[in-house]
């Protein structure tokens, strides 16, 4: 009788145990649909380690402030920290007191200004091949 009691408990151990697994295995996703969602954003975008964030010398406060005064004032939209083509960047758009939208690129760790452009929906270009609004850095 201790035996089949033994067997049962254990079976219904590895039973849980076993569904348990399986639960958590559909919950994780696989490499491929990582990498997908990686893709789907714009595909410059880089993961950023604890060794890039140690290398972080501008606050995104020091950063929005600098982009504004670029702009010439105006209200941040979007902020945050990127990493691409290796360079650790705050990307901004920012909205002036006429209504345009301005992409801005500060380096977060010189707190220099990469780029500045008008955000066109359409992203045309100018004959120029330079995008329409494109303020050059400082």
């Amino acid at each position: 009788m201790k035996i089949k009691t033994i067997l049962t408990l254990l079976f219904s151990l590895m039973l849980v145990c076993g569904l348990t697994f399986s639960a958590n295995a559909q919950n994780k996703p696989n490499k491929e649909e990582k990498q997908s969602k990686v893709e789907k954003d714009d595909g410059d975008d880089e993961e950023i380690t604890t060794q890039d964030r140690e290398r972080v010398k501008i606050t995104i406060k020091q950063a929005r402030k600098t982009a504004l005064e670029r702009v010439g004032g105006g209200k941040v939209i979007e902020e945050e920290l990127e990493k691409e083509n290796g360079k650790l960047i705050y990307p901004f758009d920012i909205k002036d007191a006429s209504g345009k939208v301005f992409d801005v690129e500060v380096d977060a760790v010189t707190g220099a200004i990469f780029k500045v452009d008008e955000d066109d929906d359409d992203d045309e270009d100018d004959d120029d091949g330079e995008k329409k609004g494109t303020k050059p850095p400082l």
